[in-house]
């Protein structure tokens, strides 16, 4: 599958308007003269900070992708709604968006703190505060620059895609200034300013052609964003929810006008009208090949210019997998003979997986694929992120690589891409898998369903010790059955999937664990869902050697790490501003390990260790400076939820 921050790094993103575009070249018409270019040069992904801050001031920042003038004397929001009228079209449009999904919430939602308070232990549903898009204290901060050589299908050479994160600080009077980054992505989309994809390619070896890529007018700006939260306190046996809104804008001179979701299906549309579920039917027919080979394109005739994608369980809800809710099994095409897909379930992971909300779930980090590079002076010390890229989007750009080479050299490329929620190799202790398929696991790991319903058609799972076999620290301990809440007829111009919050889940034990509070360093517990952790997770005490680190080795990491648990204080911090609280009271316990090569379990993310706090012994330095982190749910950093931060300030200071 071709694969946004979504619209993120790893997923599909909205194509262009109906016209001819060339074909890849042919050896014969683009045979370089030059020898073939080492691909390990190439650059593929500009992911650290130091770099991205260079090029923010070399041109790359957000205020001049949205073309105000240059240099601002200030960098906030509230002043580049200002100075651009195409940012002040985009938070406008956005904040109504926003606010739109909140109203097809048929629940209760606050925004503030003090809204909060009214409920029993501030458990309500959250929403996103939209005046973070034109507050004096919030901005946009630069985490990757990534060529997608692989999206020759827009555009003849590919594209170039700029990621932002919304952030804010504030600095209070007569104290510390504060900060963190917010689950709003931006993707801003050039065309590769190149008719000639050899020369393009080659040149990325080394560095990227800052000077070319500014020159290329903006194509569009897509989004991700969190837009909704329910704490584990109202979604107990999920351990939480959230919605994120998905969006693909076009500028033009007319200003930004919303365009279409590549390969996502108007669910409702479809729904109301037999003559376009017929004639989507036939397409998919027509197309079979390219639907095996993941590069199937969808005419925008059937589209939806924005969809919601849902957390948690996220790869498998039907309110993630719109072809499947439009048409239904019994109107997908059966595969061809000889394709990769044998199963009519087959065809619907593929088309289901070229969705954005499909991608967007799989293997992905709450939905995102670039959460970007951490900055230090924005998010503090318990509120990092250790691997910025989803397991999804490390797998990918090694094929993007291969791709890139390949252009640069004047070789067709391989267009073949994998299914995404599914690793690369077989998988680890924690790694999705599918219990029809074989090897699909290393062994002796088995492939074992943890989460059934939802509306998933293939039997996806996690890759475990055999039945019988003691569970790993960080397992899943919990099996959850999902009903789904089914699609509610709201207007046509809504997403289909607006009240998947209905989704009903229940629980059952995986293993013999208990789980009390009485934690012991020699004994396992399995901490359940209502405390946050989806599917629970196979937990004990830390030993006072492991809580010291005695004899750690980052070089050579244990499966599990004395690190950091939530707990009773932890819950006191989220009821209000974090700020205030979460640096003093942090719990320690044994959790899993994680690095970029060995990625946490769906709906957790690989945190930095928080080196230097009270209690916190210097090695953990040692081991965040290696790589290495550990797993805690995705909604344990408050840097990804809506919920927890302070009243945007709209003056300047």
């Amino acid at each position: 599958m071709v694969l946004v921050v979504a619209l993120s790094l790893a997923c599909t993103s909205a194509p262009e308007p109906a016209k001819e575009v060339a074909a890849t070249p042919t050896p014969s018409e683009a045979a370089p003269a030059d020898p073939p270019v080492d691909p390990s040069r190439l650059v593929v992904a500009v992911l650290d900070m130091p770099r991205l801050k260079r090029l923010e001031a070399a041109g790359f920042g957000f205020g001049a992708a949205m073309g105000a003038p240059a240099p601002p004397e200030r960098d906030d929001l509230a002043a580049l709604a200002d100075r651009s009228p195409t940012w002040r079209a985009l938070a406008a449009a956005w904040s109504d968006e926003v606010r739109a999904v909140h109203a097809d919430v048929d629940r209760d939602l606050v925004v503030e703190h003090t809204e909060a308070a009214r409920w029993p232990a501030g458990n309500v549903g959250r929403a996103f505060d939209a005046r973070w898009l034109t507050s004096s204290a919030a901005a946009f901060e630069l985490v990757g620059v990534v060529p997608r050589f692989d999206r020759t299908a827009e555009h003849r050479c590919g594209e170039v895609r700029q990621v932002y994160r919304l952030y804010y600080r504030i600095r209070h009077q007569g104290g510390p200034s504060v900060g963190s980054r917010l689950p709003f992505t931006v993707n801003v989309v050039r065309a590769a300013p190149s008719d000639d994809c050899a020369a393009w390619a080659r040149a990325w070896v080394d560095d990227i052609p800052a000077a070319s890529i500014l020159a290329a007018p903006v194509d569009r700006v897509e989004i991700n964003a969190q837009v909704v939260r329910f704490p584990s306190g109202v979604e107990t046996e999920l351990g939480g929810q959230a919605a994120y809104l998905l969006e693909s804008w076009r500028l033009g001179p007319d200003g930004p006008s919303i365009g279409p979701l590549e390969n996502t299906p108007d669910v409702r549309r479809l729904r109301a009208d037999p003559s376009l579920r017929e004639a989507l039917r036939a397409d998919l027919s027509a197309h079979l090949p390219e639907i095996d080979d993941g590069t199937y394109r969808m005419p925008d005739a059937f589209a939806a210019t924005r969809a919601l994608s849902w957390s948690t369980s996220g790869s498998v809800r039907s309110a993630n997998r719109p072809f499947l809710v439009a048409l239904g099994l019994d109107g997908l095409p059966e595969p061809p003979p000889g394709a990769r897909m044998k199963t009519v379930a087959d065809v619907a992971e593929r088309l289901d997986g070229l969705s954005c909300t499909g991608c967007h779930q799989s293997r992905s980090i709450a939905g995102f694929h670039l959460l970007g590079p951490e900055n230090p002076s924005v998010d503090g010390v318990t509120n990092r992120v250790q691997v910025a890229a989803s397991p999804h989007l490390t797998d990918d750009l090694v094929l993007r690589r291969a791709w890139a080479a390949a252009m640069a050299d004047g070789r067709p490329p391989d267009p073949y891409r994998p299914v995404p929620a599914l690793p690369a190799a077989p998988g680890a202790d924690g790694d999705p898998c599918r219990a029809d398929l074989p090897d699909g696991c290393v062994a002796p790991l088995e492939c074992r369903v943890v989460v059934t319903g939802g509306g998933a058609p293939a039997p996806y799972g996690v890759c475990a010790p055999p039945v019988g076999v003691a569970p790993s620290i960080g397992a899943a301990c919990e099996a959850v059955r999902i009903v789904a809440g089914g699609v509610v007829e709201l207007p046509l111009d809504r997403p289909f999937a607006a009240r998947a919050y209905s989704d009903r889940a229940s629980t059952s034990s995986l293993y013999s664990l208990p789980e009390d509070k009485r934690f012991t360093s020699d004994a396992l517990n399995c901490r359940p869902p209502v405390l946050g952790v989806p599917l629970g997770r196979v937990f004990r005490a830390c030993s006072d050697d492991e809580r010291a680190m005695v004899g750690a080795s980052p070089s050579s990491p244990p499966d599990a790490l004395c690190a950091v648990v939530g707990g009773s204080g932890f819950d006191a911090c989220a009821a209000g501003d974090f700020h205030a609280c979460l640096d003093t009271i942090v719990g320690r316990g044994m959790v899993d390990a994680c690095s970029s090569t060995a990625p946490c379990r769906e709906d957790y993310i690989c945190q930095r260790l928080p080196e230097g706090l009270r209690d916190m012994p210097m090695a953990m330095r040692d081991y965040a400076d290696a790589g290495v982190g550990f797993c805690t749910p995705t909604y344990f950093l408050f840097q990804l939820r809506v919920d927890g931060h302070p009243v945007p300030p709209t003056r300047p200071g």
